[in-house]
């Protein structure tokens, strides 16, 4: 399988020039392919990510009022948010890694800040996060 990029002219002529190459049959049998056009969707936003650390700030200085004054920056609790909403990719020997929020697109980012939001409000009662946008 091979990806190729689509974002203009010249481009739109190497995947003809790759497709007329593909042979049409192999030791007599025909050759069957599957071509799959999708979308580019922007990563999150620059207004989102800073959203994002905004939060992470917000639940590092509140949260231990609700954990008997233990404490953890934002780093850390980006991971945690990362593990516990987006999950683990496996790696060797059982280890594993939170899943990488940067290759979300705009909308399925939105989605992961709302669900942290909701956690945050009902794992800290009182939880009070009111974003001020820097111009």
């Amino acid at each position: 399988m091979r990806g190729l990029r689509l974002a203009n002219k010249t481009d739109w002529q190497t995947i003809v020039d790759y497709v007329r190459g593909l042979p049409f049959n192999r030791d007599g049998a025909a050759v069957q392919y599957r071509v799959t056009i999708t979308e580019i969707q922007p990563t999150r936003s620059l207004e989102q990510n800073s959203y994002y650390w905004a939060l992470m700030t917000a639940i590092s200085k509140q949260a231990p009022d609700y954990m008997g004054g233990e404490w953890h920056s934002p780093d850390v609790w980006a991971e945690y948010c990362k593990r516990r909403f987006l999950g683990v990719e496996p790696g060797p020997f059982g280890s594993g890694v939170p899943k990488s929020s940067k290759r979300l697109k705009v909308a399925e980012f939105g989605d992961y800040v709302t669900e942290i939001e909701a956690w945050a409000v009902g794992e800290f009662p009182g939880f009070n996060f009111e974003y001020q946008e820097v111009a």
